[in-house]
């Protein structure tokens, strides 16, 4: 099993501009290699995947959300374990 380390999961990031703040928290070995993974299949980084799922979780049950068919389609694949279509 690859195994990401605190020092990769913690690579440099560029500073997003305006006020943010900082927040660490301490992740079961499995869930910070999913983090990573996930990162790694949408060209993001950590921060921004989880930033996405923050919104996604922040979102009033039933907003309607445009999404690009093929980035569903990709990422159905990826949820099921599958090889993304040709």
């Amino acid at each position: 099993m690859n195994e990401i380390t605190d020092t990769e999961l913690a690579a440099a990031e560029p500073a997003p501009r305006g006020t943010s703040a900082m927040i660490s928290v301490r992740l079961a070995p499995d869930q910070a290699l999913w983090l990573g993974q996930q990162a790694a299949a949408t060209g993001g980084t950590v921060s921004d995947v989880l930033r996405s799922l923050i919104d996604a979780a922040r979102r009033p049950a039933g907003e309607l959300v445009t999404v690009n068919p093929d980035e569903l389609h990709r990422a159905l694949d990826r949820a099921l374990g599958r090889k993304p279509a040709a």
